[in-house]
């Protein structure tokens, strides 16, 4: 599949579409797939919430997961649907902490090596800033990687998802 010009990496990318459904509708067609013995994929519905992902068989631990959500917004007759593409809520934590911790660590290095630097002492620990942000382009480049590995997941969910809907989505997730 060849990338288009418009389209650029996200590292959980969105969409909205429209669709002339009702929520009971949409609920109905989505648990009457899952369902099916030949669903490509796994899915939980809640209220107004689907969850897609890969079957058990086939997951792993770069597998993609697509959050739905189901606008309550009637508008002209059609109901919003917001799609969120993603790791596995484990994995998205995980790499959010690591973020977090990362970034704390750069804010207090930077506070106490400024703060010696500005008082004439030793900003020895300046040093540390740099290999603080190799790590965090690292964790970057894993996620990037990871989200490569699970692309064909995801062009998986999305054609179930087009397939559910009877109508084009928009392109899957570039990656």
């Amino acid at each position: 599949m060849q990338k288009s010009k418009k389209q650029k990496f996200h590292i959980r990318p969105r969409f909205k579409v429209e669709t002339p459904l009702s929520k009971e509708e949409i609920r109905a067609l989505f648990s009457k797939r899952l369902k099916a013995p030949d669903a490509p994929c796994s899915g939980k519905i809640r209220g107004d919430y689907i969850a897609l992902f890969p079957k058990a068989k086939d997951k792993h631990y770069w597998s993609p997961h697509l959050s739905i959500t189901i606008d309550d917004n009637e508008i002209e007759g059609k109901h919003l649907l917001r799609g969120l593409y993603g790791p596995s809520p484990s994995v998205w934590s995980m790499f959010m902490l690591f973020y977090v911790f990362l970034s704390v660590m750069l804010l207090i290095v930077m506070v106490v090596g400024f703060g010696n630097r500005s008082l004439g002492l030793s900003s020895v620990i300046l040093w540390l800033v740099p290999v603080i942000l190799i790590v965090i382009l690292s964790l970057y480049l894993i996620a990037y990687f990871g989200q490569k590995k699970g692309h064909d997941q995801i062009e998986m969910i999305h054609g179930f998802l087009e397939e559910v809907l009877g109508h084009k989505v928009g392109d899957p997730p570039v990656v």
